[in-house]
């Protein structure tokens, strides 16, 4: 994604509507990646957060002395769909605005109601 926004500032093709919310797209994946890295290290490698599921859609995050802040984090970091959904929202509007740009006006009606 860090290359693609590269080549796409080097082209200058951000100047362009549906290339400038790809650029969008590529940034907020980005980002879902690292939450998304930083939530499976802190529950699998770091050996600081305990789950435990009481319930059906209800757990139990234990964190370990000292590092009570943690539990926030975690469960900050599980809200990756915050990230993930805009960026999927970006992507299609990029791609639809750039195949309404590609097509002939004739077109456009036929293709997209």
């Amino acid at each position: 994604m860090g290359l693609l926004i590269f080549w796409l500032r080097k082209w200058r093709l951000t100047v362009s509507a549906g290339w400038r919310y790809i650029q969008y797209a590529a940034i907020l994946f980005i980002a879902w990646n690292l939450d998304t890295m930083a939530s499976h290290w802190l529950l699998e490698q770091s050996g600081l957060i305990d789950i435990q599921n009481i319930a059906p859609l209800q757990i139990h995050i234990t964190t370990a002395d000292g590092w009570h802040w943690l539990r926030e984090v975690y469960y900050l970091t599980k809200l990756d769909h915050l990230i993930c959904v805009p960026a999927m929202v970006f992507l299609f509007l990029g791609f639809r605005r750039l195949l309404h740009s590609a097509l002939p006006t004739s077109g456009r009606k036929e293709l997209v109601p």
